[in-house]
C-alpha cells in the first residue's frame, strides 16, 4: 500500500508540474492573471501535499511535515493572508514588490513545491516506531553523554558570550543596532562556528536523561531560558526552533500522551504564535525596560498574532523577487555555482592554495550588495534555485525535497544505532526550521559538523569502550 501511494502522489505531482510550468510560461507576459485565484490553487496543493506525507509516512507529525509547513509559510506566507482576504497591502512583499513580481514568485513556488513534494516522497519511509523506543545499553548512553558534554565545553564561551553581547546591545539600542554590530562582524573561521554546537549539545543531553524526570526538567527549563532571551533579544530565528524541538520531543518520546502533555505540548505551541509580534515590535525599542516590555506585550495583544506570525515569516518572498530583478539583469545565472561553492567550502582553504569560496556561497551578502541595501535583506531555498538556474530552477526543487528526506529517513540495521541517529534527524530538523530563509551553504556546514562528526565520534566512544571491556 506505501509503495501504490508513493506512485500515485508522484504521478499526480507531475501532472501539476506540467500544468503550472504551462502557467509560468503565460504569466510572463499577463499582469492580471489572478493572483487571488493562485493563491488558492497554492494553498489547496499544500494541503494534498501534507496528506501525501501522510499516507506514505503513516503520521502526520513527521519532519518532512514540519519542515514543509515551514517552507510553504516562508515562501508564500503573506500570499497565503491575501487568498484570505486579509489586507496585505502594507506588509513587505506587497509594499515592495508589483502584482506581476507577486504572481511570478507564487507560480515559481508552487511547481518548485511539487518537484520538492516529488523528491520527499520519492525516498520516504514508513514511520519505524522502534525508532523512539528507550536506548537500554547503558553504555551508549554514556557515549551519548561523552559527546553532548564536549559539544557544550567547546561551545559555551562562544555561544553565552554572544548571547550576553547581543542582550546588551538589544536592550540599549534596539535590535537595528544589533543587527549593524552583527554585520560588522568580523567572524573567526571554525572558533566563530564552535557556537552552534551549543544547543544541539543540549538536545543530546535531553536524549540521554529522558527518563531522568529531574534532569530532563531542568534541560528544558535551560533551553526555554535561552529561547526567552532570543525572544527579549528580538532574534525570532533563534527562539522559534527551540520551542518546536521542544513540542516535537514530547510527542514523539512520550509513549502514551495524557492530558497534562497535550496541556504543556498546548503552552508551548501558544507561546510560539504569541510572542512572534510581541518580540517583532519589542526588538525595535531601544533603552528597553520591564515596562516597555509591558507596553509593548499589551500593544501586541490589539494584533492578530496567528496573522502577525504569517506576516513576519512570510517576508522571505522578498528575497526572492530582490534576485529575479538582479538576475540575470545585473548578473548572469551561475548554473550550479553556489553549491558546488558550498562544498568547497568545507574544504580547508590552506588545502586550495588559499582560495575562499565563500563569496561564492554566501549569497545574502550577495544579494545586499547587488540590491545596495543598507540591511541584510536574507535569503532563500527558492532565491537560491532561480539565481543558479532560472525558470529552470523548479525542477533543482526534487534534489532539494530528495537531500531532506534521504537524510530524516535514514535507517540502521543496528536497532540502537538508528535510536541514536534519530534524536540527530531532531537535532537537523532544528537546525534546518528556518533553512528556507538561507543559502545552502549553512545546511551543508550543519550537516557535516553538528550531525555527522558528533554522530560518528558517539559511535566510535561506544565501539572503543565495547571493544575494551571484551579484551
Amino acid at each position: 500500500m506505501n509503495k501504490r501511494n508513493k506512485i500515485l502522489a508522484i504521478i499526480f505531482n507531475s501532472y501539476i508540474v506540467i500544468f503550472f510550468s504551462v502557467l509560468l510560461v503565460i504569466t510572463e507576459s499577463n499582469e492580471n492573471l489572478s493572483l487571488k485565484a493562485i493563491s488558492w490553487v497554492n494553498n489547496i496543493l499544500f494541503l494534498i501535499s501534507l496528506y501525501e506525507i501522510y499516507k506514505v509516512k503513516g503520521t502526520i507529525f513527521d519532519y518532512s511535515t514540519v519542515f514543509s509547513v515551514f517552507l510553504f509559510i516562508f515562501s508564500t506566507g503573506q500570499v497565503i493572508l491575501y487568498s484570505l482576504g486579509i489586507d496585505t497591502s502594507q506588509m513587505n512583499v506587497f509594499k515592495n514588490a508589483s502584482l506581476n513580481e507577486i504572481i511570478s514568485a507564487t507560480t515559481f513556488f508552487i511547481i518548485t513545491y511539487q518537484f520538492y513534494i516529488i523528491g520527499i516522497i520519492a525516498f520516504t519511509k514508513k514511520e519505524n516506531k522502534t525508532d523512539y523506543k528507550k536506548i537500554e545499553n547503558g553504555k551508549l548512553i554514556s557515549s551519548i553523554k561523552i559527546v553532548a558534554t564536549i559539544m557544550i565545553f567547546l561551545s559555551a564561551y562562544q555561544y553565552l558570550y554572544k548571547l550576553i553581547s547581543y542582550l546588551k546591545i538589544s536592550l540599549t539600542y534596539g535590535y537595528a543596532s544589533l543587527f549593524k554590530s552583527v554585520n560588522n562582524e568580523n567572524p573567526s573561521g571554525m572558533m566563530e562556528y564552535l557556537k552552534y554546537l551549543f544547543l544541539p549539545g543540549w538536545i543530546l543531553l535531553l536524549f540521554a536523561y529522558k527518563d531522568n524526570k529531574i534532569k530532563r526538567r531542568i534541560i528544558e527549563i535551560i533551553l526555554l531560558t535561552i529561547a526567552l532571551i532570543q525572544i527579549f533579544i528580538g532574534s525570532r530565528g533563534a527562539s522559534i526552533p527551540i520551542l518546536i524541538i521542544l513540542i516535537f520531543f514530547i510527542i514523539k518520546y512520550k509513549e502514551d500522551l495524557n492530558k497534562k502533555d497535550i496541556l504543556k505540548v498546548g503552552i508551548i505551541l501558544a507561546m510560539v504564535l504569541m510572542v512572534i509580534p510581541i518580540f517583532k515590535n519589542f526588538r525595535l525599542i531601544s533603552n528597553k525596560s520591564i515596562t516597555s516590555l509591558m507596553q509593548t506585550i499589551k500593544q501586541s495583544q490589539e494584533d492578530n498574532f496567528i496573522i502577525e506570525t504569517i506576516e513576519e515569516l512570510g517576508s522571505t518572498m522578498y528575497p526572492y523577487i530582490l534576485t529575479e530583478r538582479a538576475v540575470p539583469f545585473k548578473q548572469d545565472f551561475k548554473y550550479g555555482e553556489s553549491y558546488i561553492a558550498s562544498v568547497l567550502m568545507l574544504i580547508p582553504s590552506q588545502l586550495l592554495g588559499g582560495e575562499s569560496f565563500a563569496t561564492k556561497a554566501a549569497l545574502d551578502t550577495w544579494l545586499q550588495d547587488i540590491s545596495s541595501l543598507s540591511y541584510g535583506p536574507g535569503f532563500s531555498i527558492l532565491a537560491e534555485l532561480y539565481y543558479n538556474f532560472g525558470k529552470i530552477g523548479p525542477v533543482m526543487g526534487f534534489f532539494i525535497g530528495a537531500f531532506y528526506s534521504i537524510i530524516f529517513n535514514i535507517k540502521f540495521k543496528n536497532e540502537e544505532y538508528g535510536k541514536v541517529f534519530t534524536i540527530f534527524k531532531i537535532i537537523f530538523l532544528y537546525l534546518n526550521m528556518l533553512a528556507g530563509r538561507y543559502p545552502f551553504h549553512s545546511t551543508l556546514r550543519h550537516l557535516i559538523i553538528i550531525i555527522i562528526i558528533p554522530f560518528l565520534s558517539i559511535i566510535l566512544i561506544y565501539n572503543h569502550n565495547y571493544n575494551k571491556e571484551k579484551k
